[in-house]
């Protein structure tokens, strides 16, 4: 994803997510705990902080999640795309 493309939002980075997962990945997602979610926090983290341009000063995601640093913006978005799925 070039710089471009970057997802502006916390509702963009959900939906890229969505539509880019395979569905077993969702699924399993879907069904994670609180604790699961530390664990997933170091690797689908770490591909939303490369993808998302976190690291790469994507400052309108880093406000929209009102984040302070790059790592509690992808949990965010990790937490909001599990509320979506939930839905």
């Amino acid at each position: 994803m070039d710089k471009l493309n970057y997802p502006k939002t916390i509702s963009e980075a959900v939906d890229v997510l969505m539509h880019i997962m395979p569905e077993e990945d969702l699924a399993k997602i879907k069904s994670m705990s609180e604790d699961d979610l530390d664990f997933s926090h170091i690797s689908l983290g770490v591909w939303i902080r490369n993808n998302f341009g976190l690291w790469d000063e994507n400052y309108e995601l880093m406000k929209d999640c009102e984040a302070s640093n790059e790592d509690d913006a992808s949990n965010i978005i990790i937490r909001h795309l599990i509320k979506e799925l939930k839905k």
